[in-house]
């Protein structure tokens, strides 16, 4: 699933997430551009957690989960 789509996901009312939909604003097309192509979900999932606490010490809203 591309960013955008998963985006799309999460602001959708049955599937998403009220706190995207309450609190979006945009994707950060930056940081996108930048993320791997992972060969596994494990290996994108952990990813995902590291960058959520890097985002999270820069100041960002992150959650993951």
């Amino acid at each position: 699933m591309t960013p955008e789509q998963r985006y799309a996901r999460h602001l959708q009312a049955k599937t998403g997430s009220k706190w995207v939909r309450e609190y979006h604003i945009r994707l950060h097309a930056r940081l996108i551009d930048r993320q791997p192509k992972f060969a596994s979900r494990g290996l994108a999932e952990a990813h995902e957690m590291l960058l959520a606490e890097l985002l999270h010490r820069r100041g960002y809203a992150v959650w993951v989960g």
